[in-house]
């Protein structure tokens, strides 16, 4: 009797193999790799609020599907699946945007009809390139030294720590803001605001141009020791980001003809001899004249912890530090410091969200970390507030925020 040359494990496993493979030459073969599904594949620009609907197709012979599209246009499409080419089981929505990276798509076919339908949004289009594969695809990849896009159906394995890649601008959808600021002399009584300016701060409920002006004649445009110019980060009408490189006419005001509701940040562009700003830099809402924001002489940067979360952007405080000391030896002051939170879209209402007691007597210091980050909603604008027992209390604060773009938006 002559023993079979292999076991019954190695017979079992090499008909396996035997079987798929011949499977997958047999869907290649027969054409069925890599198909284009012409029924839901189009070149033709739609319109404002256009909608592109495809065929239902059978493919229960495909393991996958692949959709890519190309427009000038926001859209929205989905990805539907059905039993019986008639009711809709399963609608997968992925989000077109012109501003960020829009790769393809693929799906496993999860029921035995499939059709894409395209919606385009305000902006009527002028290219629209939309292509559906059927078949069987390999894992998407990214270049390692290119950005990450969230919508990416690719597993990242950059050796990188993903903070890093945040703030480096490698991930995209996500800006990490340190704000950091001071009161150097909070006087007792009513709570006062963490910035150099101090007193209270008054949100804009209405966009206004900005009036900028130095205490010093030394920051001025082109002949200027000190600051010439200054850029301007933060909210226009639609409180959306945008930035501004704004001349400088040393004590003499400079008014804006774009209008903001509020600043995030702003920083000396372009200085003279001295590099830095000569003056108090002080950016006031033309309208009603409350102060938006400072650059102290000396910092060619804002010095104040307030922060203006975008329109269609989540805010995600994961750190706050505070430091406090008496200018006047011998006193230990102790302070409240409270996060308010101003919501203008939903309720229109001011939330205390933390307060901290520090006792300086005790400890000068307190940092807080959020593994579980405190969440602000769109448009949220966030601020501090100190109130003290002893007069001149200095005080600083840092926070770190990660703003983070909705998937939608």
């Amino acid at each position: 009797m002559v023993r079979p040359t292999k076991s019954w494990t190695e017979r079992l496993y090499s008909l396996f193999f035997d079987t798929l493979t011949a499977d997958l030459s047999r869907l290649k073969t027969d054409g069925n790799s890599n198909v284009v599904s012409a029924e839901n594949s189009s070149t033709t620009p739609l319109g404002i609020a256009g909608v592109f609907t495809g065929a239902w197709v059978d493919v229960s012979a495909y393991p996958e599907v692949m959709v890519a599209v190309t427009t000038d246009a926001d859209g929205v499409y989905a990805i539907q699946f059905s039993p019986d080419g008639t009711n809709v089981d399963s609608s997968l929505t992925r989000y077109y945007r012109t501003n960020q990276i829009n790769p393809p798509h693929r799906f496993t076919v999860a029921r035995s009809y499939f059709r894409v339908v395209f919606t385009n949004g305000s902006v009527a289009q002028t290219q629209f390139r939309l292509q559906t594969l059927l078949g069987v695809f390999g894992e998407l990849n990214a270049p390692t030294d290119g950005i990450l896009s969230r919508a990416f159906d690719a597993t990242a394995v950059r050796p990188t720590l993903p903070n890093d890649e945040v703030v480096l601008g490698l991930r995209q959808g996500y800006f990490v803001s340190l704000k950091f600021g001071y009161n150097e002399s909070v006087s007792t009584g009513a709570a006062q605001l963490v910035a150099p300016f101090g007193g209270q701060f008054t949100f804009l409920t209405a966009a206004s141009t900005l009036t900028i002006s130095s205490s010093s004649v030394a920051d001025i445009d082109v002949s200027g020791t000190g600051a010439r110019s200054i850029l301007v980060s933060g909210l226009d009408a639609n409180r959306l980001a945008k930035t501004e490189i704004i001349a400088l006419n040393g004590t003499t005001d400079v008014v804006t003809t774009s209008t903001w509701l509020g600043i995030n940040r702003t920083i000396a562009y372009d200085t003279g001899s001295s590099r830095v700003n000569a003056g108090d830099v002080t950016i006031t809402a033309t309208t009603g004249g409350s102060i938006m924001a400072q650059v102290p002489a000396g910092k060619s940067i804002t010095q104040q912890v307030i922060f203006h979360v975008q329109a269609g952007h989540n805010g995600l405080i994961r750190r706050i530090y505070l430091n406090v000391l008496k200018t006047a030896v011998g006193q230990s002051p102790v302070v409240a410091v409270e996060l308010k939170v101003w919501n203008p879209s939903v309720t229109d209402t001011v939330y205390t969200l933390r307060r901290f007691k520090l006792d300086s007597a005790v400890s000068n210091d307190l940092e807080r970390d959020y593994p579980d980050p405190i969440l602000l909603s769109p448009t949220d604008v966030a601020w501090f507030t100190i109130t003290t027992d002893q007069a001149s209390t200095s005080v600083d604060i840092e926070m770190d925020v990660t703003e983070v773009k909705q998937v939608n938006a």
